[in-house]
């Protein structure tokens, strides 16, 4: 899932994410590291899964985590599963938003590759959670 969020950037021209980033305290002590990082602006983007909000001794890291991120001034955008179902388009927007940055045009072949119309056209299994694929073809059909 951290891929997909990825891939929801890449999608509006947003190429240029640290993955995996780390991030160290004044002290030099490890903050935590964070699966995409805008290190000029200071902008950090974690998908949370499931396991991040049921495991409550998780849940408390991350917490903790995300607000020691805060305190040594970077800004964070938390993405959710629900994120991407059938709403791919608004997850980039949000993500051009929080980055403060303005859409750019892929070249054809790259926005080709990226769209999930065209792979699923290939008999190739979807990235996407199932949930996705029911809401589209809830859309598709107007209900």
């Amino acid at each position: 899932m951290e891929t997909l969020t990825r891939l929801a950037g890449e999608r509006v021209g947003v190429s240029d994410l640290t993955l995996q980033h780390s991030i160290y305290g004044e002290s030099g002590a490890l903050i935590g590291r964070f699966d995409l990082a805008d290190v000029q602006g200071k902008r950090l983007i974690e998908y949370d899964g499931d396991h991040h909000w049921r495991e409550r001794r998780q849940y408390l890291r991350d917490l903790e985590r995300l607000d020691a991120a805060r305190n040594a001034g970077w800004e964070v955008l938390v993405v959710l599963r629900e994120h991407h179902w059938g709403r791919e388009r608004q997850l980039s927007e949000r993500i051009l938003t929080f980055l403060g940055r303005e859409r750019c045009e892929l070249p054809a072949e790259d926005a080709r590759l990226l769209d999930e119309r065209y792979a699923s056209g290939l008999r190739m299994r979807s990235a996407l959670p199932p949930e996705s694929h029911k809401v589209r073809r809830e859309r598709a059909s107007g209900r």
